[in-house]
């Protein structure tokens, strides 16, 4: 049944930490518009930005450097504390220089300096060293947070109930605190996109619960979508964690809810797709019974996205980042390691050409909307061709990126065409450089469709990521080595490239089918894992033990040759390549900015160490130092003549700065922990 007016309803929508330094997530300014447009008061924050602006200050690293302090002086310096040295390295510097730094990252000019860029993100990056050191069971991958285990039940709650246990409680408590005022609030909801925001959403969900006692917290998001089953299977424990679920989209259950609290008699059941305790059944006199209500939503239906009341300029970028779908899920979708339809239910949708219009207007005339990121799966081929025609003709001013698939329809006219409408950088699923593999993953493409493609996006200054891994099932060695070769081969035209280790993901082809694919014993790992994860043996290629040695050889191989997860924030394509690449095009990208690194990179060598260089010898043997002017953090092993760059955007040095690191342990020039 259609929607029912929704009178005095109030709604806080929350997304956890952390979605992202650089933008907001699509799908709270998405379910904003949907409530709004039902007559519902929504208050929509993203907590994860909030509580990181307040950690990158001058107090907030003042603060974790205290916390490094206590534990390294209750460390046994014989049997650890490497990690707690090295940060005691950097805690003032980073201090003094972390606002200076976001600074940078929001400002129009600077932040196109690559110089002034790079040291920024450099304190940056040493500001996630210092979370890392404080928190050892946080981990940072470019800009985005996560645990170092999975979660689980067991894993959540206990981080739920630990204030200790990461650095944003007091944070996330005081602005709970101060959205109190701003209620009532008749219901709570958490958007849980990424896994790993899991255990910060169940945290999250135990304060609301302390602060806004009797308002039901509901959790949805992609996360959410791939935990149903485990929730599902372990009802009494999901519900000891928050009040309900949503799983797929989130419009129709919340449509639904909304109509069951309006007239639950008329509301015809419970959305499958929305899972409620019994407790907040008994509150509402809900119905038991499930509504039959189709689960995919009508796109043309849903209003544009609304970022009304979202502060867009806390994030670090020098311009605000839109999101835009066209589409729900993938329309070719036959992927054979793919589950990124799952949290639809596989159902492809698309909205109108006439209401993408409507919303491309509506996000420029009403937030001044330049800079956008389809949010598609795949966008399709035709629809990127209309979109192109549209914003010419419309002369409408926006920079753009879309994930593609590699099509023959992407020709050079039509290439051109999507440039002139402002495409500025694209991600492609490359997955394997192999074709044998990719018929066998049935990707449909093939290696050389893919350099045809990429050359033409690259000769009209289109920035290009790529997608791939290794270990697919049935995947020889030399197979996993075309790939790497496939990839360094097109290394002057491709600005990042992703690079993963495979694993049978839940609700994939693969996992639904194993046969099919030569898997065999596949099951759980841990039944009480939200996020489903898979034991498997193959009937031929190497053992999915070997992966992550197989891995570990090759990612460092890649690392050396793409700009990933160095020069740039963001561990990928994202906010920041877009508007690198619209400024300098992709081909300066890829030239100058590696030059740029390997020049920045070298450390200060001589026979002395310069002035800004703080070090600290370890027990065992190896040396950190930290050179405070560039940001780079440098750990060398004695003996070794090993030299290793860790996160921050620096190249590895050359062989003369190798020896003169060397030649200071061999003439005791190195020594405990020394001040700039």
């Amino acid at each position: 049944m259609g929607p029912m007016a929704a009178p005095s309803m109030s709604v806080l929508l929350i997304s956890p930490p952390l979605n992202s330094l650089t933008h907001p997530h699509a799908s709270l300014p998405v379910l904003t518009a949907f409530l709004r447009a039902r007559g519902v008061r929504v208050v929509q924050r993203d907590l994860g930005i909030e509580v990181m602006e307040e950690l990158f200050s001058a107090a907030g690293i003042a603060a974790l450097g205290g916390r490094i302090r206590r534990k390294a002086a209750a460390e046994d310096p014989e049997r650890g504390g490497k990690r707690l040295r090295e940060a005691l390295l950097m805690v003032d510097v980073v201090a003094e220089g972390i606002e200076a730094a976001k600074g940078v990252m929001r400002d129009r000019e600077a932040f196109y300096d690559p110089e002034r860029y790079l040291h920024a993100h450099r304190l940056l990056a040493r500001g996630f060293d210092l979370i890392e050191a404080a928190h050892p069971n946080l981990r940072f991958n470019g800009d985005a947070l996560s645990m170092r285990h999975p979660a689980t039940f067991d894993s959540c709650e206990a981080f739920a109930a630990d204030p200790e246990s990461h650095p944003f409680h007091e944070a996330i408590q005081r602005r709970l605190a101060e959205l109190v005022g701003s209620g009532p609030f008749d219901w709570i909801g958490l958007s849980v996109t990424y896994t790993g925001q899991l255990h910060f959403a169940f945290a999250l969900a135990r304060m609301a619960h302390e602060l806004f006692p009797g308002v039901p917290v509901v959790m949805g998001g992609a996360a959410i979508s791939l935990a149903e089953d485990t929730l599902r299977r372990f009802a009494q424990r999901a519900f000891a964690l928050a009040d309900g679920f949503v799983f797929g989209e989130g419009e129709g259950p919340l449509g639904n809810l909304l109509n069951l609290v309006c007239d639950p008699a008329q509301a015809g059941g419970i959305h499958k797709n929305l899972m409620l305790s019994p407790a907040v059944r008994a509150r509402f006199a809900l119905p038991d019974d499930l509504a039959t209500i189709a689960p995919v939503t009508d796109l043309d239906q849903l209003p544009t996205p609304d970022y009304g009341g979202l502060d867009l300029s806390r994030y670090l970028t020098p311009e605000p980042i839109f999101f835009l779908g066209n589409t729900r899920t993938c329309y070719y979708g036959q992927c054979a390691f793919c589950s990124c339809g799952y949290g639809h239910k596989g159902r492809y949708a698309i909205r109108s050409m006439a209401k993408i219009e409507q919303d491309l207007r509506t996000l420029k005339e009403r937030f001044g909307a330049r800079c956008l990121f389809f949010t598609d799966d795949c966008l399709p081929p035709k629809r990127g061709r209309e979109i192109a025609e549209f914003l010419h003709g419309a002369g409408l001013d926006f920079v753009w990126s879309a994930w593609l698939r590699y099509e023959k329809s992407f020709d050079d006219d039509t290439v051109a065409a999507l440039v002139r409408s402002g495409l500025r950088q694209v991600s492609f699923g490359n997955e394997s450089g192999s074709a044998q593999m990719l018929e066998t993953m049935r990707k449909g493409t093939d290696p050389q469709r893919g350099v045809e493609t990429i050359r033409r996006m690259a000769a009209h200054g289109v920035g290009i990521d790529l997608q791939n891994f290794i270990g697919f099932p049935g995947e020889t060695h030399e197979q996993a080595q075309e790939t790497v070769r496939f990839l360094v081969a097109l290394k002057t035209m491709v600005t990042t490239c992703a690079f993963g280790a495979y694993y049978v993901a839940h609700g994939s082809p693969v996992a639904l089918e194993p046969t099919a694919f030569g898997v065999s014993d596949l099951r759980l790992i841990d039944p009480e894992r939200l996020i489903p994860s898979y034991h498997y043996t193959v009937d031929r290629g190497p053992d999915p033990a070997e992966l992550p040695d197989l891995y570990k050889r090759f990612a460092g191989f890649i690392h050396l040759n793409f700009l990933t997860g160095t020069f740039f924030l963001e561990l990928g394509i994202g906010a920041h390549t877009l508007l690198y690449h619209e400024r300098y095009g992709s081909a300066w990208v890829c030239s100058r900015l590696p030059l740029l690194l390997r020049r920045r990179g070298q450390w200060q060598s001589g026979d002395r160490w310069g002035d800004g260089v703080r070090r600290v010898l370890h027990p065992d043997g190896s040396l950190s130092a930290f050179d405070s002017h560039s940001g780079v953090l440098l750990r060398v092993e004695q003996g070794q003549g090993c030299l290793a760059v860790l996160e921050g955007g620096a190249d590895v040095p050359d062989a003369k700065v190798r020896s003169d690191l060397n030649l200071l342990f061999r003439e005791g020039l190195v020594g405990r922990e020394r001040s700039s």
